[in-house]
Protein backbone atom coordinates (compact mmCIF):
# COMPACT_ATOMS: atom_id res chain seq x y z
CA UNK A 1 0.00 0.00 0.00
CA UNK A 2 2.95 2.31 0.48
CA UNK A 3 3.50 2.56 -3.28
CA UNK A 4 -0.05 3.55 -4.18
CA UNK A 5 0.47 7.34 -4.06
CA UNK A 6 3.58 7.15 -6.27
CA UNK A 7 1.91 4.76 -8.71
CA UNK A 8 -1.11 7.04 -9.01
CA UNK A 9 1.05 10.09 -9.51
CA UNK A 10 3.22 8.70 -12.31
CA UNK A 11 0.76 6.26 -13.88
CA UNK A 12 2.65 3.27 -12.48
CA UNK A 13 5.73 4.14 -14.56
CA UNK A 14 7.92 1.83 -12.47
CA UNK A 15 5.48 -1.07 -12.79
CA UNK A 16 6.05 -3.89 -15.24
CA UNK A 17 3.39 -4.56 -17.85
CA UNK A 18 2.35 -7.62 -15.86
CA UNK A 19 1.87 -5.53 -12.72
CA UNK A 20 -0.12 -2.93 -14.66
CA UNK A 21 -2.45 -5.64 -15.93
CA UNK A 22 -2.93 -7.02 -12.42
CA UNK A 23 -3.76 -3.55 -11.11
CA UNK A 24 -6.32 -2.99 -13.89
CA UNK A 25 -8.03 -6.29 -13.09
CA UNK A 26 -7.99 -5.56 -9.37
CA UNK A 27 -9.48 -2.09 -9.82
CA UNK A 28 -12.18 -3.42 -12.09
CA UNK A 29 -13.04 -6.14 -9.57
CA UNK A 30 -13.18 -3.69 -6.67
CA UNK A 31 -15.33 -1.21 -8.57
CA UNK A 32 -17.76 -3.86 -9.78
CA UNK A 33 -17.87 -6.16 -6.73
CA UNK A 34 -16.50 -4.40 -3.64
CA UNK A 35 -17.75 -0.84 -3.95
CA UNK A 36 -17.29 -0.18 -0.23
CA UNK A 37 -13.60 -1.17 -0.41
CA UNK A 38 -13.15 0.92 -3.54
CA UNK A 39 -14.71 3.93 -1.81
CA UNK A 40 -12.31 3.53 1.13
CA UNK A 41 -9.32 3.49 -1.23
CA UNK A 42 -10.55 6.49 -3.19
CA UNK A 43 -11.34 8.45 -0.05
CA UNK A 44 -7.88 7.75 1.34
CA UNK A 45 -5.68 8.13 -1.76
CA UNK A 46 -7.70 10.51 -3.94
CA UNK A 47 -9.92 12.68 -1.71
CA UNK A 48 -9.88 15.58 -4.21
CA UNK A 49 -10.60 13.44 -7.27
CA UNK A 50 -7.37 14.41 -9.03
CA UNK A 51 -6.45 10.90 -10.11
CA UNK A 52 -9.98 9.90 -11.08
CA UNK A 53 -9.92 12.70 -13.64
CA UNK A 54 -6.45 11.69 -14.78
CA UNK A 55 -7.47 8.09 -15.37
CA UNK A 56 -10.79 8.77 -17.07
CA UNK A 57 -9.46 7.61 -20.45
CA UNK A 58 -8.17 4.34 -18.97
CA UNK A 59 -11.51 3.81 -17.28
CA UNK A 60 -13.33 4.12 -20.59
CA UNK A 61 -10.84 1.87 -22.35
CA UNK A 62 -11.10 -0.83 -19.68
CA UNK A 63 -14.88 -0.38 -19.36
CA UNK A 64 -14.71 0.37 -15.64
CA UNK A 65 -17.57 2.38 -14.13
CA UNK A 66 -16.38 4.43 -11.16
Amino acid sequence: MEHIPEALENECAKCSEKHQNVVRKMVKHLVENKKDWWKELVDKYDPDGVYRKKYEELRKKENINF
